[in-house]
Order: C-alpha cells, then structure tokens, then sequence
C-alpha cells in the first residue's frame, strides 16, 4: 500500500528565498549542520571575499575546469588532497552527498560479487542505504542494533550479530555482497569497527561504513576523546559527509576507499551513474577549501573545538534538572540533553531553545540533539548554557496534542499490510517501516505521534 504525505502548511506568504534570507537576519545560533555555521567562520579565516563572489564560480566543464568522472587536472588535485588527509588508497568527491557515495558503494560492491546476491546491513541505516539496495536488485539482511535503555534510541551495532548472520549466510551459501553499517548514527553512538571488520576480513565480506556524521574523528582523534575513525579500523570504504561537521557546504562528501576487496574503476563508474553529470563547481570548490582549511589550520581548530566542547560539559554539571547525557561509545561533538527534570518532551525541550535563539539538530522522544561543529566557537556553547538555565520549569503534564483525522481509523486501515513505501522520520531518516514490512500498530502509533509533534514523516499517507 502506498503511503503518500499530501498535507499542506501555511507559508505566511513567504517564497524560499524570503525564507532564507529572514532566517539568515535571524542570527541564531547553530547546533544543526552544516559544520561551518556560516560566513563567520570564514570570515575568520580570511575566506569571506572568495564566498561573497560565488556566481562567477558557478561553471561547467569548461577548458581547463577537469571533469568530476575523468579528474586530471584540479579536481584530481582536491582528491589526492583528500587522499593524504585521510590516509587512503583512493578518495572520490560526491557533490550528492553521502547518500550517492553509499549508493554507489553497495551498486559497486553487488556488481562484484554478482546476480542474486545479499546485503548484509544495520536496520538502522539511513534511507539512502536502503535505496542502494532496491536499486541494485540484491536482498537485504538485517543486523538490529543494541538499544541503549536509558537514552531510548538505537545503539551500536554487536560484533557477536555480525559473526552470526555472516556465518548463517555462509552456511546456506548465500552470496554476500557487503556489509554496511552506520558509524557513528546519528546519535553520536559508535559500533566497534574493528571487531566488525576482523569478522568481515574472516569471511571476505567488504564493509562499508556510513561515516556521514564522522568526518571530523580522523583529526578529532588527535586532540580529543573520541571513537577512532573507521579509516583506522579496517574499514574497506569509508562514507564522510564533510559538510556535516566540517566546512564544506552543503551536498558535499568524500568516499574513502581503504581496502582492495571493491575495485576502485568499479567504484568509480557507479559514482558517475548516480550523481549529476553537471556537478556543481561551486559545491567542488567548497571540497577544496574545507581541504585547504584542515590543512593549513587543521590541528588549531580542531583543538578549539575540543576545549569548548570541555568547557560546555563541565559547565552544564552545576545546571539543575538537565541531563546531558554521554555514553562510553558517543562522540561527544554531538550533545544529547535531557529536560524531563523540568517537564519537558523532546519536542517541546527544541522548542524551547529554539525561542531562546538557539537552533538544534533533532528531537526524539525525550532527547534534544545539539550537534556542534568545526564553525561553532566559545560564545556559542556560552549561550547555549545561558539558554539551558534559563528554561523555566513547566507543568509535567503534556500540553494536548491536536488530532490529525481518525487516527483509529488509519491504524485499522494499515496494521498488519506491508508497506510498498517506507515510513521515514526525518530527521534522522532511519526507515520506522522499510518498504515490504508488516506495518505494526507500535511504529504507525509512533509515525503519527511524531507527525502530530511537529516532525517530518516521509511516506505517511493523512489524507482523509
């Protein structure tokens, strides 16, 4: 059954770019991507002239401007850049962000292994995952991850899961393509990859990891407590949104090839299929200045970004009711915080801090999200502290929540069909429901919650 979103909200008559240009007027403070949080950090470091005159950059492949799927000249020079920061055989630009460099990945990786294969995957992998694995015809197998009770979200990934579903395959023959996982999610939470990988090597399984959201750990490793990058852990191909957490713009990525198990040529010829064959030049340039930045003033800012960071936690201690919670395998460059204490939800807690002129990256349940980034600077964990103080308590009952048609209905309608679209919250844009799942009445009940809240439902169908 097809799940469509058909609903409409209020614009307040403005266009997008009215949009843009008030929110940008509004001069909030960012804990959301992307990494840079705009011009400031740039101007900062000497570049605000070069992105203050953005058009004439916006080329195609003209005499002398290389081309992103036969590199040569300059664009060849961004990837052997990318190549020396990150230690690796080989590293592809995507300018369609992660999701074509994971797409690409698992096209590549079932073309090897050939017809009628598998794709051993987390279940929590982002949707774009999920979408590599429709396209190229192949099956999934998942792998759920730990649930870490007290946070109520999803974990890491068990090497103990991995050894099994991989021995199971080898048992019933089964031919596995690869093995993708998400490291660190989008919660901060880090599997153990180089058990993982040991596994995959035993069984000649490539891994694949989803390192959208830990393009900064490879430098961050160096200053800070954090997990170790999955370029260092085994890791065949590494996936890195550096606009996330770094300074490239957004729709930018790497695609870090570690290992020899998926050809490089193949890789590449995927890639090509998949992104535009007009990429962007100003999305490029953006690639070689965040290279360029990590470069020259690499280890400067990461070590900042690492002391505010300590400043933040130590000082978020002496705040009453607020739980700011790290687990032992989080990134702490992503802050999960917990207002129950004064009574607020997840959703309510974002909204909170939003009035307050600070801009989060994701509610869920009870957990607000901050994630920090290579652009936030000292006054920007200072206001998030003052803001943290200054919610005031509120009444632990939920404020009422409007009802979106008959809900009873729906739930009756669509418990218990399989769903021929998936059920995507977004953010994270983890499938609640993969498409040819048995919908259950806990994730339609949990889908329309979040809807009701506020939170973006991909594929829930409330036209009635």
């Amino acid at each position: 059954m097809a799940l469509t979103l058909v609903m409409m909200k209020e614009t307040n008559g403005k266009s997008l770019i009215e949009f843009l240009t008030d929110r940008a007027a509004r001069d909030m403070v960012s804990f959301h991507m992307p990494g840079h949080k705009g011009i400031r950090f740039y101007e900062k470091l000497g570049y605000d002239s070069l992105l203050s005159n953005l058009v004439p950059l916006d080329i195609t492949e003209i005499k002398g401007a290389d081309n992103l799927f036969q590199p040569e000249t300059v664009i060849r020079d961004v990837m052997n850049r990318y190549k020396a920061l990150y230690e690796s055989r080989e590293t592809f630009l995507s300018v369609g962000g992660s999701s074509a460099g994971l797409i690409a990945s698992i096209l590549a990786a079932v073309q090897v292994k050939g017809e009628d294969s598998y794709v051993v995957m987390a279940r929590n992998c982002h949707k774009s995952v999920y979408n590599g694995v429709k396209l190229s015809k192949s099956e999934p197998l998942y792998i759920y991850p730990e649930i870490i009770s007290d946070l109520e979200i999803a974990g890491f990934i068990s090497p103990i899961k991995v050894e099994e579903i991989l021995r199971e395959s080898k048992e019933q023959k089964r031919k596995i393509a690869c093995l993708v996982i998400t490291s660190p999610n989008y919660y901060g939470i880090c599997s153990p990859v180089k058990e993982i990988s040991d596994i995959c090597k035993e069984y000649h399984v490539p891994l694949i990891v989803d390192q959208a959201h830990g393009a900064h750990l490879k430098f961050m490793s160096k200053v800070g407590d954090v997990p170790p990058p999955a370029e260092e852990q085994g890791a065949d191909i590494v996936v890195n949104s550096t606009h996330k957490t770094l300074a490239s713009f957004t729709q930018t990525a790497i695609i870090n090839v570690m290992g020899d198990k998926i050809p490089v040529v193949v890789l590449g010829d995927k890639l090509q299929v998949i992104e535009s064959s007009s990429p962007s030049y100003i999305l490029m340039a953006s690639l070689e200045l965040n290279a360029r930045i990590l470069e020259e003033k690499g280890s400067i800012l990461l070590k900042e970004w690492w002391d505010n960071l300590d400043y933040f936690y130590n000082k978020v201690r002496e705040i009453p009711d607020l739980k700011c919670r790290v687990h032992p395998l989080q990134d702490p460059t992503k802050i999960l915080m917990d207002l129950r204490g004064r009574g607020y939800r997840g959703d309510e807690f974002g909204d909170a801090l939003e009035d307050l002129g600070i801009e989060i990256e994701l509610w869920d349940n009870n957990l607000v999200m901050a994630m920090t980034g290579i652009g936030n600077e000292r006054e920007d964990f200072h206001k998030l502290i003052k803001a943290l103080e200054t919610i005031p308590e509120k009444s632990l009952e939920n404020k009422k929540l409007s009802k979106i048609g008959d809900e009873e209905k729906i739930i009756n309608d669509l418990v218990g069909r399989r769903a021929s679209a998936s059920i995507i919250p977004y953010p994270p844009g983890i499938p609640l429901v993969a498409e040819g799942e048995v919908i259950e009445e806990e994730d339609l009940r949990k889908a329309l919650d979040l809807r009701r809240r506020g939170a973006k439902v991909i594929g829930l169908n409330l036209d009635i």
